[in-house]
């Protein structure tokens, strides 16, 4: 499950004349990924988890470069093969001495994993030849998160916190060839 994309900051300027625009956006990007796996009789289960925060930004409703840019990814898979906990669910044949697992009270062995974190993140986005004028500049988030599980549980969540943008009007380089000097 996704959701679309979101605006999280929205200002407006003046440009005086065709400049180019170079915007940096600074976020804290949180991701929650859980999975529980639980398996017996010698089948093996996988419980996955995945959260992605993607941040792009708008120029008049228009994508700047980049395009839209992955601000924080987990993807969590957990997988187990275990036979089962029997402690309770052993007898005794009293024919022949044997000891017999009752299969019907065997419970499901499991194992879970917890991860959550938060951490700062910052990407420098282009808007090339912007006309003089006034302009809205949008940063927005798409958050996405799936979650699958056989014989366990797995959810992902992820969360935006605080965050900044800054918007600079500049001439870069065009046109030139580059070279690198080694």
């Amino acid at each position: 499950q996704g959701s679309g994309w979101t605006t999280l900051m929205r200002n407006t300027l003046k440009t005086a004349s065709q400049r180019d625009l170079f915007c940096d956006v600074s976020l804290e990007a949180g991701l929650h990924t859980r999975t529980l796996s639980a398996s017996k009789g010698g089948k093996k289960n996988t419980a996955v988890a995945e959260a992605i925060i993607k941040v792009r930004v708008l120029v008049d409703g228009k994508i700047a470069y980049p395009g839209a840019v992955t601000f924080a990814s987990r993807r969590q898979e957990l997988s187990t093969t275990f036979e089962g906990m029997i402690a309770d669910c052993l007898k005794i044949d009293e024919e022949t001495g044997a000891i017999i697992i009752d299969e019907s009270c065997v419970e499901p062995e499991s194992v879970e994993l917890i991860l959550d974190t938060m951490s700062a993140a910052s990407f420098n986005f282009l808007y090339p030849d912007c006309k003089s004028g006034e302009h809205t500049v949008e940063v927005q988030c798409q958050i996405d998160s799936v979650s699958s599980a056989d014989g366990g549980a797995a959810n992902a969540l992820a969360t935006v916190g605080k965050g900044s943008f800054t918007v600079q009007e500049m001439r870069l380089i065009q046109g030139e060839d580059v070279l690198s000097v080694e």
